[in-house]
């Protein structure tokens, strides 16, 4: 590991994201953090707040934060967020992006195949991209081809010890248990429960046996559920072996309530990662999943139960994956549900299946973390910062895509109030907005024509 000081200040890394939120973008920067410490390289902390009371969840590393992102001491700047956040904390947080002393690196997470306009704008602010799966580099590759990207093995630092306690979550102690898991605002349809409570249906119809957990985190905000509970409330009519779970709960209590349960399903349409299946997994879990996006990258048929799909146009209920918020339309996967419930019955019949592939997941998952406690990217972040011809027109340009990200979001955000404008209010603004590009017109002509005279 390379950990030479360079020549334009003190080498480290500065991590910026929701570092203590209870959010899987926190899981993931604290576990990079972990990393990096244990690498014996300088860290400092911005931690951006989550919104939601999702903040301050997790407080290990408060001893390394900084309250201004203006007092980042070290000389790489390393954001852990997904796209859309990225535009926001690099107009709103006062982070140092154009100082050419620093190197500007993103581990991105998303979802989709594409990228709107926004997205595209903010990446092209950094130097360096660190893709944690083969799906997030296609889409940064084909979407910001202008940026290097560099390929990495997600850590993952698990508390230990986790042990299983079935009567502390007041489970059935002598059922075969299936857990779901997965945060409301990260989008429910692209989460896809109400497929894996289908596929428990179907698979347990004529079998009184199994029961399936649904772990729902931050589904309460302000005392009110968010609408996708209430529809998984509906959905599950009451079935009594299914039951949904809304309780807030510390992130090595959701360890020890995946490893109370026997399989981890998730029907997702997309995943730029999939944490909760590399955590199950890691737990020695079978897990049964969509075979499409980011968890191919550490799944396979011989450590998991993969379910095939067609892909289908986006129908998202988060305005970030819609045609609108796009300005496209993507595509996302649609699972065979009637697979998912194929494996769910092969599972609960067999045990010594479920034992199989999960001592197998557990080993892939092993020597995963191995490769990824190798850290080889930090070296190459190292080289780049290194070899980078730092250049007057570099700034310029930098300063440059800024601007053009600020008024990426102006216009996003003019199209947003517009939408919810009745068709009279539009009609108003749109001749108020011609009238004034016409008045600016009318006082520019004059000096646009003394200057052509001079």
């Amino acid at each position: 590991m390379t950990t030479s000081d360079f020549s334009e200040g003190p080498f480290g890394f500065n991590v910026i994201g929701y570092v203590s939120g209870n959010v899987g973008l926190g899981v993931a920067a604290r576990s990079i953090v972990s990393l990096l410490l244990e690498k014996g390289i300088p860290v400092a902390v911005y931690d951006v707040e989550a919104g939601l009371g999702r903040s301050k969840h997790d407080i290990r590393f408060e001893n390394l934060t900084v309250n201004s992102a203006t007092n980042l001491p070290y000389s790489v700047n390393l954001f852990v967020c997904d796209p859309v956040s990225l535009s926001a904390f690099m107009t709103e947080e006062q982070v140092p992006i154009l100082d050419p002393n620093y190197l500007n690196v993103g581990v991105i997470f998303w979802e989709l195949p594409l990228l709107s306009e926004i997205s595209k704008a903010a990446l092209k602010l950094l130097d360096v991209i660190v893709s944690m799966t083969d799906f997030i580099r296609y889409v940064v590759e084909f979407n910001v081809p202008n940026v290097f990207t560099v390929s990495a093995f997600h850590p993952l630092t698990l508390p230990t010890p986790i042990e299983a306690s079935r009567t502390d979550f007041h489970l059935p102690a002598d059922e075969v248990l299936f857990i779901t898991s997965f945060e409301p605002y990260s989008d429910a349809r692209r989460k896809n429960a109400l497929a894996v409570i289908e596929a428990f249906e179907r698979a347990t119809v004529s079998d009184g046996r199994g029961h399936l957990i649904l772990k729902l985190n931050n589904a309460v905000v302000n005392g009110q559920y968010h609408p996708s509970v209430a529809e998984i409330m509906v959905r599950r009519r009451g079935h009594p072996r299914i039951r949904v779970m809304t309780e807030t709960l510390f992130y090595p209590e959701v360890l020890k309530l995946y490893a109370s349960c026997d399989v981890f399903v998730s029907l997702h349409r997309a995943e730029g990662l999939g944490l909760g299946l590399m955590e199950a997994m890691s737990l020695g879990k079978p897990v049964i999943a969509t075979a499409w996006s980011g968890n191919l990258s550490f799944m396979t048929h011989a450590n998991s139960c993969l379910v095939g799909c067609n892909l289908i146009p986006v129908e998202a209920s988060v305005h970030d994956y819609t045609k609108e918020g796009l300005g496209v339309e993507a595509l996302w996967a649609d699972p065979n549900v009637e697979e998912a419930a194929v494996w769910i019955k092969k599972l609960i019949s067999d045990p010594s299946l479920r034992a199989r592939i999960g001592k197998r997941a557990a080993e892939d998952m092993a020597k995963y973390q191995d490769r990824a406690r190798e850290a080889e990217f930090i070296d190459e972040l190292v080289a780049i910062k290194e070899q980078r011809s730092v250049t007057a027109n570099h700034a310029a340009e930098k300063t440059r895509q800024l601007e053009l990200l600020r008024q990426q979001i102006a216009l996003e955000n003019w199209r947003l109030s517009r939408s919810k404008m009745t068709l009279t209010q539009r009609a108003y603004v749109d001749v108020k907005r011609l009238l004034d590009r016409h008045l600016l017109w009318r006082i520019n002509r004059p000096r646009e024509n003394a200057a052509a005279g001079a």
